[in-house]
């Protein structure tokens, strides 16, 4: 670069600045001609000498527009763009401007308004921009919430089944092609990191698409305690945060995860960044996993793997980067989850309570006992010609039926039809085995004044009758839906209970009784003993008076 004599540089900026407003340009270009150098150039030199350029002022308020409903206008026009789904393409102002006044949405007077005036008051009040400010929250202490969620692979796909067990490919585009679906199978990973540790677990499914049963299988095997030792992750937590997707709006797993006292919450439509840590563990595992352990292998094309194996290989990423430290904390994620003990330890389940799961649908029991779900007919002993609603299970398979007015539960079979010499009975009515026993009673009843309706009723409580002692503890129940030995409420327990024993019963007394019921799993068979043996308590204090 040519060197400037800095004496006839300071004589052009003092000569700059001494000349009028009206000047300034004229002296600055005589300077820059005399120099040999733009005027560009001189003014980055006039810097160096403290000068400092007009900062652009902001405007201290905008002019009344001429066209009064102008903002309102542009109102209208945001909502045609919020017509669009989230993530499609935005067409252009004047052809949105084009079909808002084709359709009504915009005066006709609108039109003579240029689409550049509408795209700055839009500007202007916002109405296009809906990425605010991301949100960042973290939980304060481990198994206070986990984040889970359901992602497809991007380079796994089913080539077949063999010996029961799905083998897997690789493909070198993450789009599907036909010959990669066989019978519409694919590779599901259903993942859950924990909110404070940024612990992550991580496990391979083959279904068709995002399955309820899968997602409790999921949960038993991360909830549960495992056999690897290295994988320390275990325990309820307080609150699974989810997005919107099937998963959330399943009866199975909202009633599930409900009975068993873990509280679901789902983050609002098109927001993913509210679920980022674990989002960003599916880009990680596309990357550091599928593509380096799979892709990055010079006979990718001809590999063939077994879900077992893909398993097996997941497990040891995931271990080790639990084992990785903290991305924010100067500790481990595995040292940061052990903090768990200091709350008091983790909260442990039964893996049987995830047997207890089940998909609910409403039925019509037809005459002959029998209704048809998914192409099956099935048949309900005891029970015809009634709404009732089957619960299946989802892990064992087990399915019952309960009647929608009564609430009693029927055990369900797999239908057959009888054989020609083949006698099928059922139970007898309840209006015909009433009308027996009314018979064998008249037979042995006591010729005395019966009594009337509105006769003033003279039995009183016998303040003989003892109270039960009972013993209460405090622990967490998981009712099992599927069980037909025990009553669906206490309700229904005391209606029976009752009914055997009479009304001789003060409400103190059924307070302890209650409690007696329900430490023992409002059990049928406890409830008919229970009854009859206060009620032969009773006879044998009322013989000895």
């Amino acid at each position: 670069m040519r060197e400037i004599d800095n004496i006839m540089l300071a004589s052009a900026y003092n000569e700059w600045i001494a000349a009028p407003h009206s000047q300034k340009s004229f002296t600055a270009q005589k300077w820059a001609d005399t120099l040999s150098i733009s005027l560009m150039t001189l003014y980055r030199r006039f810097k160096a000498f403290g000068f400092k350029p007009a900062q652009r002022k902001e405007r201290a308020g905008k002019g009344i527009p001429r066209t009064p409903s102008l903002d309102q206008y542009a109102r209208s026009l945001s909502h045609m763009y919020a017509f669009l789904p989230r993530g499609a393409r935005r067409p252009p102002l004047r052809l949105v401007v084009e079909k808002a006044l084709l359709n009504g949405i915009l005066p006709p007077e609108a039109a003579e308004i240029h689409p550049a005036t509408f795209a700055r008051v839009l500007r202007q009040m916002q109405l296009l921009d809906e990425d605010g400010r991301v949100l960042r929250f973290e939980a304060r202490r481990p198994m206070e919430q986990v984040q889970y969620d359901v992602s497809g692979s991007e380079y796994l796909y089913v080539h077949r089944i063999e010996n029961g067990e799905p083998v897997l490919r690789i493909r070198g585009t993450k789009k599907y092609k036909n010959k990669d679906r066989y019978e519409n199978m694919r590779l599901w990973y259903h993942g859950l990191v924990d909110d404070c540790s940024r612990y992550w677990l991580a496990k391979a499914f083959v279904s068709a698409g995002e399955s309820s049963a899968d997602a409790l299988a999921f949960s038993k095997w991360a909830f549960s305690r495992k056999s690897d030792e290295r994988i320390i992750f275990r325990g309820l937590p307080a609150r699974i945060y989810m997005d919107n997707g099937p998963l959330a709006r399943a009866q199975v797993t909202t009633e599930f995860f409900q009975r068993i006292g873990v509280e679901i919450k789902t983050h609002e439509p098109g927001s993913p960044e509210d679920t980022g840590k674990i989002e960003i563990k599916w880009k990680q595992l596309w990357t550091n996993f599928e593509s380096l352990e799979f892709l990055m292998d010079p006979n990718w094309e001809s590999r063939e793997y077994t879900l077992s194996e893909i398993t097996e290989r997941l497990i040891n990423y995931t271990v080790r980067l639990n084992r990785a430290m903290h991305p924010t904390r100067a500790a481990t994620k595995e040292e940061i989850w052990l903090g768990v003990i200091q709350d008091g330890g983790v909260v442990d389940i039964d893996e049987s309570a995830f047997d207890t799961a089940f998909h609910r649908s409403r039925r019509h029991v037809e005459a002959d006992g029998t209704f048809s779900l998914d192409n099956t007919t099935y048949f309900v002993k005891g029970l015809y010609d009634s709404w009732v609603y089957v619960y299946e299970g989802i892990a064992g398979g087990q399915m019952i039926a309960e009647d929608i007015q009564t609430h009693r539960r029927y055990a369900v079979t797999p239908y057959s039809m009888p054989a020609l010499d083949e006698i099928r009975t059922d139970n007898a009515l309840p209006g015909k085995t009433a009308r027996k026993e009314a018979r064998e009673y008249k037979k042995t009843y006591r010729i005395q004044p019966f009594k009337g309706l509105y006769e003033k009723d003279a039995q009183v409580r016998d303040e003989n009758v003892s109270v039960f002692p009972v013993r209460s503890r405090e622990e967490r129940q998981v009712e099992n839906p599927l069980d037909i030995t025990a009553y669906p409420s206490l309700a229904e327990a005391r209606d029976e209970f009752f009914e055997i024993v009479g009304s001789s019963v003060s409400g103190d007394d059924w307070g302890d009784i209650s409690r007696l019921i329900i430490e023992n799993g409002l059990k049928r068979q406890f409830v008919v003993d229970l009854a009859l043996e206060i009620r032969g308590e009773m006879e044998r204090q009322t013989l000895s008076i």
